[in-house]
């Protein structure tokens, strides 16, 4: 996966120089309907990110 031309700039931008190969990925998140409980939050209080 890093053997092609976006895989060896991304490796440059990253600041890694030399011979590597990508070994494995690494999956994030939760299986389908087995979400945590989700977080308590305070009461009259909001963010809003624009």
């Amino acid at each position: 996966m890093l053997e092609d031309e976006l895989g060896k700039e991304l490796l440059k931008e990253a600041g890694y120089e030399g011979d590597y190969i990508g070994v494995g990925n690494v999956i994030l998140g939760y299986p389908a309907g087995d979400f945590p409980a989700p977080l308590s939050h305070k009461e009259d209080y909001y963010r809003i990110i624009r």
